[in-house]
């Protein structure tokens, strides 16, 4: 590109995003009518920038304009490659923003149906053991790191206790630690009656990690009126 037109798309740019002043509007808008050449760059930087906008990126189009290199002075003859650094520009930013709104989307859907187990009563647990309710005392004051300790002491005697592995996986979500978590929740055994709980919280950790179609069929095996709501969500 000419070191003419990357004057006149800063011009442009600054035309689209009211930057000029009436005097300087009056002019290019005068400019616009008689300059066929100004005329087709303005059509295609305006069509970059409704595009960027259109997807949300406002903030990532001065990002964008810093980051690009001086062009050659050397002119391609092709008018598609002449200004193939634009819509290169316009693909990466939209793939970009494709990427984050389905980040986004599997954040909302895990912050909305994800609430953290309030834990046992500690007076009315049906376990008698002192370690496993002295880490329920910290799991309720979410203190999590230090219940896991003291059920991981529990876990290294009893691998297999379905109560240790539904709370230590509990722990583990409310830690940040969804892969922990999983392993931990995996373990609990169909006839405990932490099953249930255990596979809807192994689908929402399924649906923060963007894998739809597992989590949908954790969702459906569990046929409550939540579950198959959700299901509705992830589809939509």
């Amino acid at each position: 590109m000419k070191e003419k037109d990357i004057h006149i798309l800063e011009k442009i740019e600054r035309y689209l995003t009211h930057q000029m002043t009436e005097e300087e509007k009056a002019s290019f808008e005068l400019e616009l009518k008689e300059d066929t050449h100004l005329y087709q760059l303005y059509e295609e930087h305006a069509a970059l920038i409704n595009a960027v906008n259109t997807m949300g990126m406002k903030k990532s189009i001065a990002a964008f304009h810093s980051n690009i290199s001086t062009p050659k002075k050397t002119e391609t003859p092709s008018i598609l490659k002449k200004h193939a650094w634009k819509w290169a520009a316009v693909i990466l930013l939209l793939v970009t923003v494709g990427v984050g709104v389905f980040q986004q989307q599997k954040s909302s859907l895990f912050r909305t149906y994800y609430h953290s187990d309030p834990g046992l009563p500690t007076l009315m647990s049906s376990t008698s053991n002192a370690e496993f309710m002295e880490g329920m005392v910290y799991y309720k004051e979410k203190e999590y790191k230090d219940a896991k300790q003291n059920w991981l002491n529990l876990y290294a005697v009893d691998s297999k206790n379905d109560t240790l592995n539904y709370y230590l996986g509990m722990a583990e979500m409310n830690l940040n630690n969804y892969k922990k978590a999983a392993l931990y929740l995996r373990n609990v055994n169909q006839a405990s009656v932490f099953f249930s709980k255990a596979r809807w919280y192994q689908a929402l950790i399924l649906i923060k990690q963007g894998r739809k179609s597992e989590a949908e069929t954790i969702l459906r095996s569990l046929n409550t009126p939540e579950a198959a709501e959700l299901v509705q969500k992830i589809q939509s």
